[in-house]
C-alpha cells in the first residue's frame, strides 16, 4: 500500500555527447494514482561515479512520497545533481 501522494520513477537516458562521458543523465517521472500519465518530471545529470547519487537513487526510486518530501527531493536534485 502506498504511503504518499507521488510515485517517483527514475529513468536513465543515454548520454551521447562525448563531453559528458562518465556521466549519468535522465529524468525522474512523477506519478499519482489518479492519472494515467506522469504529471511531471525532474531532470538530472551527474557523474556516474558520484556515490551520493546512487544512494539517493536507491532510497527514492519506486517510492511513494508526500508533498513535503517531493519538494525537498526536487530541491536536492537542482542543488546537487544538475
Amino acid at each position: 500500500m502506498k504511503k504518499g501522494k507521488y510515485l517517483l520513477v527514475f529513468v536513465e537516458e543515454a548520454v551521447l555527447n562525448k563531453n559528458y562521458f562518465g556521466y549519468v543523465a535522465g529524468r525522474i517521472e512523477v506519478w499519482t494514482q489518479d492519472e494515467n500519465y506522469n504529471i511531471g518530471e525532474i531532470r538530472f545529470l551527474t557523474l556516474r561515479k558520484n556515490k551520493s547519487w546512487w544512494r539517493f537513487h536507491k532510497k527514492y526510486n519506486g517510492q511513494w512520497v508526500n508533498k513535503a518530501t517531493f519538494i525537498r527531493i526536487a530541491k536536492t536534485i537542482r542543488k546537487e545533481f544538475v
